[in-house]
């Protein structure tokens, strides 16, 4: 319309966006591109829009980056911790160079009633992140008994899968005919079940 034209006509905002939009919402961002920006072609054939370097705020990228680290590094703990992702927590601890914004981003993105500064007394699950020590306090969230329970049953098992893949990996026969992308891919997976067994054994001390 005449309205949407004189409006939006040399906004280089709304032109952007619509070039974001328009893998996504191709049929409504050409029609508007059209009135916007009448004789100019299609908006498929626009090039994609250039942020200018005045915009450019590596530092603030740095932050957001960091802080979407420490949330991530907190969720991990829920999951450890085999808490329901839908559930809120009561509480937390994260100890650091952290904002009042922060941890209350960190409260609303992690899924916690509440996240205080510090560090607990008592049984607590760890984690750092970006320069930030996370801290889950388990008393009264699991029952250390069925908790070693379980935690027994996934040493003895992973001691297993570690034994088997150590088992493979110096078996010449798989060294001379597997090629070296199986090679590194068992080599990787040998890792990540020796970290899983090494922080399976650092929890059964935590509620021994």
């Amino acid at each position: 319309s005449m309205a949407v034209r004189s409006t939006a006509r040399g906004v280089p905002a709304v032109e952007a966006t619509l070039k974001m939009l328009h893998p996504i919402m191709p049929h409504l961002t050409e029609e508007l591109w059209s009135h916007i920006k009448p004789g100019h072609g299609l908006l498929m054939a626009a090039p994609w829009p250039v942020i200018p370097e005045e915009f450019a705020a590596p530092e603030d990228e740095a932050a957001v980056e960091r802080t979407f680290g420490v949330v991530r590094a907190l969720r991990a703990l829920r999951a450890e911790a085999a808490l329901h992702p839908g559930s809120k927590s009561p509480l937390a601890f994260a100890e650091g160079d952290l904002s009042e914004a922060d941890r209350e981003l960190l409260r609303s993105q992690a899924w916690f009633e509440e996240v205080r500064p510090g560090k607990p007394e008592g049984r607590s699950l760890a984690a750092a992140s970006g320069g930030v020590d996370l801290y889950l306090p388990v008393e009264g969230l699991l029952d250390p008994e069925k908790e070693l329970a379980r935690l027994a049953k996934e040493s003895e098992k992973l001691t297993a899968e570690v034994g088997k893949m150590r088992a493979r990996l110096d078996n010449p026969q798989f060294a001379e005919r597997a090629s070296a992308e199986a090679v590194a891919k068992a080599q990787a997976d040998l890792a990540d079940l020796e970290t899983r067994l090494e922080k399976t054994e650092e929890r059964r001390k935590l509620f021994a």
